[in-house]
C-alpha cells in the first residue's frame, strides 16, 4: 500500500484454537517494511485471542510503499493461527 505523510496506526485480532496467548511472550508479531516503526501493542483478550497494534509514521510528504507483515511463530506443530482483517488509521 502507499500511505501518505503522517502517524499510522495499524490493528487485527489474531485468533488460536489453542490457549496459547499465555504468558510474557506473544508467539505473532507485526513487521512495518517502509515508513518509521514506532510503538507495538499487544493486548490478550483471552488465551486464544490477542490484539496487535503497530504504529508507523510516514516523514516525507510525498506517498510511501508500506508493507505490513504479520508472522507467528510456535515451537508446537499443532497450532494454527488466524490474523483477522486489517484495520487502518491514520492518527496524525
Amino acid at each position: 500500500m502507499a500511505a501518505k505523510g503522517g502517524e499510522w496506526l495499524n490493528g487485527r485480532i489474531v485468533e488460536s484454537l489453542n490457549r496459547v496467548f499465555r504468558g510474557a511472550n506473544v508467539p505473532v508479531q507485526v513487521k512495518i517494511w517502509g515508513g518509521e516503526e514506532q510503538d507495538f501493542e499487544s493486548t490478550r483478550l483471552d488465551p486464544q485471542h490477542v490484539e496487535l497494534a503497530q504504529g508507523f509514521a510516514i516523514t516525507s510528504e510525498a506517498p510511501e510503499e508500506i508493507l505490513i507483515q504479520c508472522q507467528a511463530q510456535s515451537h508446537d506443530m499443532n497450532v494454527e493461527f488466524e490474523f483477522g482483517s486489517l484495520a487502518l488509521a491514520r492518527m496524525r
